[in-house]
């Protein structure tokens, strides 16, 4: 596990300061390479498991504001790297709620977050109101 903070140090120390993005990741590149310091089989061996417990991606769920970067670059990375049976099944796009035309948000301060409503109201209540709002099939 030392290995893995010194990686880490030395991956902090090279992309912080100024110079732009490239110049940051071409740094970054290049000090990786030569470190010679390599994971044991024991690190190895708890990636993999690790890689093999989470893919294949059955599907991603995330907002429509991230279709233009991040579902993106998720679609392209793993055709780019990843053999076609690790690809993702499906990504679901959520819309945003709308309430008096302004979006839902935490940030924006107009939705009360579950464990808020379940401290000030109770369980019972909540679940009543989520069941009493949900579309029957």
């Amino acid at each position: 596990m030392a290995r893995n903070r010194v990686v880490a140090a030395v991956m902090m120390a090279v992309l912080s300061g100024s110079p732009s993005r490239m110049q940051r990741l071409k740094r970054l590149i290049n000090t990786m390479a030569s470190l010679t310091v390599m994971p044991d089989e024991d690190i190895i061996s708890m990636v993999k498991k690790e890689f093999q417990y989470f893919y294949p991606v059955d599907s991603r769920h995330s907002g429509r504001d991230l279709v233009q970067n991040h579902l993106s670059f998720f679609v392209l990375n793993h055709v780019a790297i990843f053999e076609k049976k690790l690809w993702p099944q499906e990504i679901v796009v959520n819309g945003s709620v709308m309430m008096d035309g302004a979006k839902m948000s935490k940030s924006m301060g107009n939705i009360i977050p579950l464990r808020t409503a379940i401290k000030d109201h109770g369980a019972d209540p909540i679940r009543l109101a989520i069941i009493s709002s949900a579309e029957l099939l």
